[in-house]
C-alpha cells in the first residue's frame, strides 16, 4: 500500500492544466492532451496535459491529431517533418511502444456553433449545431487501442488558399496558417468573416471529401466552389447522387483492400487473398471536356475530374507532391500510407486482377456524353 501511494504521487506530479487559447497561434505543442478533455473542452477551458513517456503519450492522452492534407481539423495538429511532409506512426513489440509523432502545432479556431457553444479542441460542434454556412465531416484516428474522433470543417463557399509549397508551412518554428495549403475555413475561425471563399484573416480551411473512406462520414452535402466540373447544367460535388455517388460506392469494396500508394509513380497497392498487387492510377476516361481517373496524394487515393482530357494533365501528377493545378474535383476513396507502390509481396493473384478490372470497368462506365 505504501508503494502504491508513492506511485500515485509520482503520476500526479506529471499532470498539469493549461488553456490552449493561451498558447500562441501556430506555436509548437510538445505535451499530451487528455482525450476526454480534447473531445469536450474549448479554447478557454482548462485541459489536462502531461509529458510523453519514452516518446509516446500515456494511455488516455494524445499529442494531437495528424494533419489531414488540404483540410483544417483539430486545434492541435501533428506529423510535420522538417522537409514539409506529414507523417505519424506508432508500433508495439513485446509490450514496448514506439511512437513517431513528429512536430505538433496549435491551430486556434474560435468558431461559434449554432447553439452559441464554442467548437471543441477536436474541431467539432455538437451534433446538428453547425452553422448552415459551415460544412463538416467526422473522422477518427487510432492511438493503439484508443480511437479518437475529430472533425473536418470548411466553408460552404470555398476555394484553395495558402501555397502548395510544403516547405513554407512552418516559418521560424511557427506553423503558418496563411501558408498551409487548405480550403477556406468556416466564418470566425481565425477572426474574420468568410465571403465568397476568402477570409479577412487570410488563413484557409478544408474542402469536402467523399464518403467512401473508412473513418469518414459526411453530415452535410458538399456545396459547389464555382470552379468544379459542370455536368447537365450543374456543378458536380463528391455528394452528387446522379453521377458520382454510385461510382464512389461501387469503388468502396475494391478499396477495402487498399494498402498504399506512391505519389511519384502514381501506383497503388491492393491486397487480395494475401497477395499484393501494384496497379497504375491515372486517366481512365473522359466526360465531355473533363478527364476522369484516380490520383495518389499524401498516401490517400482519390477519384478525380481534371480540367481537360489531355494525358499530360495526368502525367503532371507523377511528382511529390503531385501538381494538382489541373484537378477540378477530387473525392477521397481511401486513406492509406505513402511510399512505394508495391514490392516485396507475392505476385499478382487472379482475384486481385479481377478486383482491379472491376474498378477500371466501373470508372469507364462514367464516361458520359
Amino acid at each position: 500500500m505504501h508503494f502504491l501511494t508513492i506511485g500515485l504521487l509520482i503520476v500526479g506530479t506529471t499532470a498539469e492544466t493549461l488553456k490552449v487559447g493561451d498558447l500562441a497561434q501556430g506555436s509548437e505543442f510538445t505535451k499530451c492532451i487528455k482525450i476526454t478533455d480534447f473531445n469536450s473542452k474549448s479554447l478557454t477551458d482548462d485541459v489536462e496535459v502531461t509529458d510523453k513517456v519514452d516518446g509516446c503519450c500515456p494511455e488516455g492522452y494524445i499529442p494531437g491529431i495528424k494533419h489531414y492534407n488540404n483540410y483544417w481539423g483539430a486545434m492541435v495538429i501533428c506529423g510535420f517533418k522538417d522537409d514539409g511532409s506529414v507523417a505519424m506512426s506508432s508500433s508495439k513489440s513485446n509490450d514496448v511502444k514506439t511512437c513517431t509523432y513528429n512536430k505538433c502545432y496549435v491551430v486556434k479556431m474560435d468558431i461559434t456553433c449554432k447553439d452559441d457553444s464554442k467548437m471543441t479542441l477536436d474541431g467539432c460542434c455538437p451534433k446538428d449545431q453547425w452553422d448552415a454556412d459551415c460544412k463538416m465531416y467526422t473522422k477518427s484516428q487510432s492511438f493503439f487501442s484508443e480511437k479518437v474522433e475529430y472533425c473536418l470543417s470548411y466553408a460552404k463557399k470555398y476555394k484553395m488558399e495558402g501555397t502548395s509549397d510544403k516547405t513554407d508551412d512552418v516559418v521560424d518554428g511557427v506553423l503558418s496558417t496563411t501558408n498551409l495549403y487548405t480550403y477556406t475555413e468556416c466564418a470566425g475561425a481565425f477572426g474574420g468573416a468568410t465571403e465568397g471563399g476568402a477570409t479577412e484573416g487570410g488563413a484557409a480551411a478544408p474542402a469536402p471529401a467523399a464518403t467512401a473512406a473508412e473513418g469518414t462520414s459526411a453530415t452535410a452535402a458538399a456545396e459547389g466552389s464555382g470552379e468544379g466540373p459542370m455536368v447537365g447544367g450543374k456543378e458536380l460535388t463528391c455528394d452528387d447522387e446522379t453521377y458520382l455517388k454510385p461510382t464512389l460506392d461501387g469503388l468502396a469494396s475494391t478499396f477495402e483492400n487498399y494498402k498504399s500508394c506512391n505519389e511519384e509513380t502514381q501506383e497503388y497497392t491492393l491486397e487480395v487473398s494475401g497477395y499484393d498487387t501494384t496497379l497504375q492510377a491515372g486517366k481512365n476516361g473522359n466526360s465531355n471536356k473533363y478527364g476522369l481517373g484516380m490520383m495518389c496524394v499524401d498516401g490517400n487515393m482519390y477519384y478525380i475530374y481534371t480540367k481537360d482530357t489531355e494525358q499530360a494533365t495526368f502525367d503532371a501528377l507523377k511528382a511529390s507532391p503531385p501538381d494538382e493545378s489541373g484537378v477540378v474535383l477530387k473525392c477521397l476513396l481511401k486513406e492509406g500510407s505513402g511510399g512505394g507502390g508495391g514490392g516485396g509481396g507475392a505476385t499478382t493473384a487472379d482475384s486481385a486482377m479481377r478486383a482491379a478490372g472491376g474498378a477500371v470497368a466501373l470508372l469507364g462506365s462514367l464516361m458520359m456524353a
